[in-house]
């Protein structure tokens, strides 16, 4: 046993491999996942075909594009944080499967060329599934989040912000993570396996 498999509390991905120590192209159709808690150690075999799921299992991503004059106004973790807590609050959204990432544009022209304007910019990456009304609420109330946050600088200086949902095609993409899983074992309730 390895060290990091005595390690208590903590979730392991082993891929199926081919003899050595490479992981095989079909480890991502197959993988054994343990869970948590060596007391209670709970494997079981997962089939990962339709990773993303139709309903929005694993998803969505927040990108978050920003011009660096954003911080003047809102700290970009701050930014990051605040967009990631009301993504949670959707509910077109699995919580434990939210990701948020923040690039800063060090290099940016808004409008005239004026130094001072802000824009923020959200991709929402989703799995296929969900209707137009459902996409277009989240997207008002990230962007009513992000009006709120940048409402007294729009007053003094030029402010863009937007978000557009862009559907992932579950055909050409493939992930694994164990976000779910770690989730339990943080609160310690047993996952249906």
């Amino acid at each position: 046993m390895t060290k990091n498999e005595k390690m208590r509390g903590l979730l392991r991905f082993r891929p199926a491999t081919d003899g050595g120590d490479r992981a095989t192209a079909s480890h991502w159709q197959k993988s054994r996942i343990t869970y948590c808690d060596e007391s209670r150690r709970v494997s079981r075999e997962r089939s990962t075909s339709n990773p993303i799921g139709e309903n929005g299992d694993g998803m969505p991503h927040l990108i978050i594009e920003t011009t660096e004059s954003s911080s003047q106004v809102v700290a970009h973790d701050a930014l990051a944080k605040t967009l990631h807590l009301v993504a949670r609050s959707i509910d077109l959204f699995p919580p434990d499967a939210i990701r948020t990432r923040l690039h800063v544009a060090h290099r940016a022209v808004i409008g005239n060329g004026d130094e001072d304007a802000i824009s923020v910019h959200v991709i929402v990456r989703i799995a296929r599934g969900w209707t137009t009304v459902a996409r277009r609420n989240a997207c008002e109330r990230l962007v009513g989040a992000l009006h709120h946050l940048f409402d007294r600088a729009s007053e003094e200086r030029p402010v863009a912000l937007s978000v557009e949902i862009a559907e992932l095609d579950p055909e050409i993409r493939v992930q694994w993570h164990n976000l779910r899983e770690r989730a339990a074992c943080r609160s310690g309730t047993a996952l249906d396996v």
